[in-house]
């Protein structure tokens, strides 16, 4: 068998230039605040969301993530395929999963939530039923967070999605 580029690997040296010469880099991420960077990349026709780490902090964060994923699973968190190391740091694999940020707080100081083209405002127009279905969704992925013996933080509006 084959071994997959993004799933069959312990580590790269440049995780960009890896991605660029397994796949084609359809989409980055580099305005976090996390410190990561994120890539949207398609490799043999599947697409997949890649995220790397190079700072201490960012790294922690990543390795935060990989703890998390090992103790809960549920249809509305993406699951963690894979983590390798880099040179740099830290790298995490997740399949990718079509959605929108409802808004992105660190490019502007109100996050974009009023403006009328938004996809905070698109939410917030769809019926309540549909709101009300998303958020019992959040609400959920929540409790198997806290039944696996951790505590949930940061969910604010930015966090909820359309089912």
């Amino acid at each position: 068998m084959t071994p997959h580029p993004l799933l069959d690997v312990a580590h790269v040296t440049a995780f960009d230039a890896y991605l660029a010469d397994v796949g084609t880099v359809f989409r980055t991420f580099a305005d976090q605040d996390s410190g990561c960077v994120s890539y949207g990349v398609l490799i043999d026709g599947r697409k997949w969301f890649a995220k790397s780490a190079s700072t201490p902090a960012a790294v922690s964060s990543l390795r935060r993530a990989v703890t998390v994923h090992e103790a809960v699973a549920h249809p509305a968190i993406t699951p963690l395929l894979h983590h390798l190391t880099t040179d740099e740091g830290l790298a995490v694999v997740y399949p990718w999963v079509p959605g929108e940020v409802l808004y992105h707080p660190t490019r502007s100081r109100s996050g974009g939530r009023t403006a009328p083209d938004s996809p905070m405002a698109r939410f917030r127009m769809l019926p309540l039923s549909q709101v009300h279905d998303a958020l019992d969704i959040v609400l959920d992925a929540h409790l198997a967070v806290e039944a696996a013996g951790l505590v949930a933080v940061d969910l604010y509006d930015g966090s909820a999605a359309p089912p």
